[in-house]
């Protein structure tokens, strides 16, 4: 469907519209746990407390029916925030254990990126040059990986599987495409911005990922969360021959 603005295509990846009430919040709508309702957010914290537990036991520790538990439980299972498995053994009907998934844990604080600003504010105080290879080093990593995705589509496959990486990796990326071959691409959330902030090298190598996917485009960047815009955009036009 076309745009206002001429853009025939649209691709928002993760960037859904949520419920006011937030009972639809998914894992790939990067929540938080104060974002879920009252009730999934207990569930959430006794798992975390208990490392597992049947709907039975939830329903005990938190005072309402096994009915209303399995309802919540649903909920958070096809939004990919817990997973199940079967008990083994004993009569009557399957008893299951619930566990919170990958998603779930990330949703708690976490102090990752203080301990990666720490760890490269100590590397520089060593070696000044050594924060900026270290930082170097993970483009390259980051640029083999998103190589291997993209390896033997042509640009319009190319572009899309690109911003399908940049959804799993956490950017919130949206994509429009425009009739004159160009397209604008929009990042709504940093997965690193406490680290960029201090190491602008984080940023350059993000960039020089893109640029190096998309040789057949000149890409220039347009806004940036480091420097206090709420996304970061790209424009991307045809290279001329």
């Amino acid at each position: 469907m076309r745009t206002k603005n001429g853009a025939k295509h649209v691709h928002r990846g993760a960037l859904l519209v949520r419920k006011q009430d937030n009972s639809n919040v998914t894992a790939n709508q990067s929540a938080t746990l104060a974002s879920l309702p009252t009730t999934r957010r207990e569930i959430l914290t006794t798992l975390k407390e208990r490392g597992g537990a049947r709907a039975e036991e939830l329903a005990t520790a938190l005072g309402i029916t096994v009915s209303a538990i399995r309802q919540h439980l649903a909920a958070l299972d096809a939004g990919g925030l817990v997973s199940h498995r079967e008990l083994k053994g004993g009569p009557g009907r399957p008893k299951f254990i619930f566990h919170l998934t990958a998603a779930a844990e990330a949703l708690f604080p976490q102090a990752y990126s203080e301990l990666a600003n720490d760890l490269l504010d100590i590397v520089r105080g060593e070696d000044p040059g050594m924060a900026d290879r270290v930082l170097q080093r993970l483009a390259e990593r980051n640029l083999g990986f998103t190589r291997n995705r993209l390896r033997g589509q042509g640009y319009a496959e190319r572009l899309n599987s690109l911003v399908s990486v940049l959804d799993e990796r956490g950017f919130l990326p949206r994509l429009e495409t425009h009739e004159d071959g160009s397209f604008t691409l929009t990042m709504h959330n940093c997965p690193v911005l406490a680290v960029a902030t201090n190491f602008q090298g984080i940023c350059d190598g993000e960039v020089g990922v893109l640029q190096s996917v998309l040789p057949e485009v000149e890409l220039t960047q347009c806004t940036r969360m480091r420097e206090g815009s709420h996304a970061c955009e790209f424009r991307g036009a045809p290279r001329r021959k």
